[in-house]
């Protein structure tokens, strides 16, 4: 399988850190070529290092489930998904790296460049020029989408369930198993269920007032969810940028 770097070229400039890229290319070359010792090196906020783990759990233990508690405590500690076992070979990583990313990445690419920056910016993203990736260890790519909502910011999200070929396997296929060890996704019942909530307070309660509190989707992004040595199988290409 030949590979066409030219695809991954953004067609628009950009504002990029070249310097910044160079460093993180050094640092991959210092570490022989493993992107996770790359992330823990640099530490901070690629390590998520600004949690205090431990005061989360003392605040919210009064008023979540011990079950969730221990979900919790996993993600945020161990940082490992709980079903995370396979043997791929390089042919599937090339496999995703010709099929590239959904169109809308390329047909909105200067927009999707500002929030990369952004990120990159935060230092929540190690990005390296697309053509180390030929040549970096453990490595996967997940494909990246443009989700664009009427009155609503650009966002990007990925496919983990994207098989562009029969031969190839997909993250889904390898985080979970019959025992059902994740939590299932849940995220589209969300305003249902607060509603639901809110009905049965207003039974509940019919003479007060009720205020309620939730948490901004933001939220969601600004913790680490991967362990470094698995980090690897996360990475995703936006222009001629490999991050992750």
């Amino acid at each position: 399988m030949t590979f066409d770097g030219s695809k991954f070229k953004p067609r628009l400039s950009h504002p990029t850190n070249h310097n910044k890229h160079a460093m993180f290319l050094s640092c991959l070359f210092h570490f022989n070529m493993n992107i996770g010792l790359v992330m823990q090196s640099l530490g901070g906020n690629y390590m998520s290092t600004h949690c205090n783990v431990e005061a989360i759990i003392k605040e919210i233990l009064q008023y979540a489930d011990k079950d969730l508690i221990l979900y919790f405590c996993y993600i945020m500690v161990m940082g490992y998904l709980n079903v995370f076992n396979t043997s791929l070979l390089h042919q599937s990583f090339l496999i995703y790296l010709a099929a590239n990313n959904n169109p809308s990445i390329n047909n909105n690419l200067i927009n999707v460049m500002k929030t990369t920056n952004k990120e990159e910016c935060n230092n929540f993203i190690i990005p390296k020029p697309v053509w180390i990736s030929l040549f970096v260890i453990h490595i996967f790519l997940i494909p990246q989408h443009n989700l664009v909502k009427e009155e609503k910011k650009e966002r990007l999200i990925f496919n983990a369930a994207e098989q562009p070929t029969m031969e190839a396997i997909p993250i889904n296929l390898i985080t979970s198993n019959n025992q059902g060890t994740e939590l299932d996704c849940t995220s589209s019942m969300v305003m249902i269920d607060l509603l639901i909530h809110i009905w049965n307070l207003h039974i509940s309660f019919p003479d007060h007032d009720i205020d309620m509190h939730s948490n901004h989707v933001e939220f969601c992004f600004w913790k680490l969810k991967h362990q470094p040595d698995v980090m690897g199988d996360f990475l995703f290409i936006i222009g001629e940028l490999l991050s992750q």
